[in-house]
């Protein structure tokens, strides 16, 4: 970072400076006990990118835009382990609930699977891996609108699938 007082960028110390700041917006998005984790793991990406001085103008919006990346991916861990908890079969369960519930998942694959790839595509990393459409416009290339008109529609076409069986 090069100000009117300094010729010479210092990683170290640019870090150091925004350090409080990155702990205040992990703070508005994570439980306590990860926050500096996740905190330290931006920092290592940052310094990393041995470009960094060269390539990125603006190295704040690029320190902040990395911890919103690494706080997203933490909450996707952290979603995908609570839904590998959740789907595991509850003991109170009867044998026959567990069986109904097993032919349910089954159908319900089934008729995904009837959708087109692209709308598998969309509403997997909607759905399931809870992907914003800013993010989707981005990692897809097509416009915020189109991507929720194309999701809503393909959840239509679920439904309908999902109601020849009743569910």
């Amino acid at each position: 970072m090069k100000d009117k007082n300094s010729q010479q960028w210092n990683p170290p110390e640019f870090v150091n400076k925004l350090y409080p700041v990155l702990l205040s917006i992990a703070r508005r998005h994570l439980p306590v006990d990860t926050i500096e984790d996740v905190v330290q793991e931006t920092i290592n990406r940052f310094l990393l990118n041995s470009n960094v001085e060269k390539t990125i103008e603006n190295k704040e919006a690029y320190l902040i835009g990395i911890l919103r990346n690494v706080i997203k991916e933490y909450q996707r861990e952290q979603h995908q382990y609570l839904k590998a908890i959740c789907d595991r079969p509850d003991p109170a369960q009867s044998h026959e609930e567990l069986m109904i519930e097993k032919e349910q998942r089954t159908i319900v694959r089934e008729c995904f699977l009837k959708l087109s790839p692209e709308g598998q595509k969309l509403l997997y990393l909607h759905i399931i891996e809870e992907r914003s459409f800013n993010e989707l416009e981005r990692l897809l290339g097509e416009p915020h609108s189109t991507l929720h008109r194309r999701c809503r529609e393909n959840l239509q076409k679920l439904a309908n699938e999902l109601k020849k069986f009743g569910i």
